[in-house]
């Protein structure tokens, strides 16, 4: 793959700043900056030899938000849930940010309307820093919007807060880069969803999000991801969690020609949690990879880290997760799985679970497996009467819905239950 040295010459449009946030402005310069003197990475980079990014850099697209070709689908809307829409023409529903904050007590606010607030002059770039790698920096140099998200103190939301975005553009490849900043309050608690729909023609969302958890927080983060036959999804998450917090992440990627999630996880003050799960649905010839970084800085800290995979087609499929565990982070309880299905000879996976160890007093695993059906399975249903077919049909079934056992809200259950039933109808209708 070849580097690309001027990165930035692939998207159309780009103002040189932005009127409506000139106190981002030297940011997004030191980021274009950054990335032309870096370009993108190509296969030669540890982080990246699995992760071909060709398809996107080398499509041009036109930049910003513009109106959608059609209605909003509202095919990922929770039953129940504070909802806010984004689409590629910008936000349809505008009106209830105000009827959400007095609901809920928590504040929510347009990026390109925080120019006086200090604490997103604080947070910036600071849990997701703007240069991590390529696509944070181009994020920060491009971004157009974003929603800055506070719950305060003590406030316990009673049902799920929903961002979801929609990019359709007809004959319009587009890319849109938005940024979200979550903060939790003191013994707050709320549930989190962010869905991505892409259905356009070549669309590539970039997100950036950066998630804050004060002491004896308690966050459920859910990352949906639908991916378009053509589309590109990357996302670069940071969450730090400070005494006693606990976050339970959850990411779903389903389609897409390519989608990349990058997640760092510090856990920064004591007794902090992390519970981390994933479930991935390849087909077609897409690419689904998930990088996680760990962090175990403060002492007394528990991770939990399961991803799976199911692969059909000419899918492919990458686990690469490292947990930290530093010096000062004695009594460390960290556990890492990775586990994959393959349902066709031409999918393809990469896994690379990693420890790294620099405390004597911890207690951490890791493992990974990848294999076929069990024949042994299939062949016992059988004789209890279920077709070859069906037996299959429920083995893989079974398979995926087992990550999504610990999630608490159930319209979030149904939507990824209905996801996994659609994905074994359709690679059963096709004879994947």
């Amino acid at each position: 793959m070849q580097n690309i040295q001027k990165p930035i010459s692939y998207v159309k449009g780009i103002p040189t700043d932005h009127p409506t946030m000139a106190s981002f402005n030297a940011s997004r310069q030191q980021s274009r900056e950054f990335l032309l003197d870096n370009g993108f990475p190509t296969n030669k980079d540890e982080g990246w030899r699995f992760t071909n990014i060709q398809p996107i850099v080398n499509q041009e697209y036109d930049y910003g938000f513009h109106p959608p070709s059609n209605p909003f689908k509202k095919n990922l809307l929770l039953s129940d849930a504070y909802q806010i829409n984004i689409n590629s023409g910008g936000y349809n529903n505008l009106d209830q940010f105000s009827e959400f904050t007095l609901t809920s007590g928590c504040t929510i606010e347009r990026l390109v309307s925080s120019e006086n607030n200090s604490t997103v002059k604080a947070l910036f770039s600071t849990i997701v820093p703007a240069h991590q790698n390529a696509f944070t920096a181009l994020n920060t140099a491009l971004f157009q919007d974003g929603l800055i998200f506070i719950v305060p103190d003590n406030i316990r939301l009673d049902k799920p807060v929903h961002f979801h975005l929609e990019n359709e553009i007809a004959n319009h490849p587009t890319n849109i880069n938005f940024r979200f900043l979550i903060i939790l309050g003191k013994n707050s608690k709320c549930t989190i969803v962010l869905s991505n729909e892409g259905v356009g023609e070549s669309s590539f969302s970039n997100f950036v999000t950066e998630i804050k958890l004060s002491d004896n927080s308690q966050l459920d983060y859910h990352v949906i991801q639908f991916g378009g036959e053509n589309d590109h999804q990357i996302t670069n998450t940071g969450i730090s969690l400070e005494d006693n917090a606990r976050v339970h992440a959850q990411y779903f990627s389903t389609g897409g020609k390519t989608i990349r999630n990058d997640l760092t996880v510090n856990l920064s003050g004591q007794g902090a949690e992390c519970d981390i799960r994933g479930l991935i649905l390849g087909k077609n010839n897409g690419l689904i990879d998930n990088h996680s970084l760990i962090n175990h800085i403060a002492p007394n800290c528990t991770s939990n880290e399961i991803f799976k995979g199911v692969l059909t087609d000419t899918s492919h499929g990458v686990f690469d997760g490292l947990v930290t565990v530093f010096p000062n982070a004695q009594l460390t309880s960290a556990n890492q799985k990775n586990q994959t299905l393959l349902l066709s000879k031409d999918a393809t996976t990469n896994s690379n679970p990693r420890l790294q160890i620099n405390a004597d007093n911890v207690k951490c695993s890791h493992g990974s497996t990848t294999g076929e059906l069990d024949m042994d399975a299939v062949f016992y249903l059988q004789s209890r009467g279920i077709s070859e077919e069906m037996a299959k049909f429920m083995l893989i079934q079974g398979f995926a819905l087992e990550i999504l056992d610990s999630i608490s809200n159930e319209s979030v259950k149904k939507i990824l239950q209905q996801a996994i039933e659609k994905y074994l109808i359709d690679i059963k209708r096709t004879g994947s």
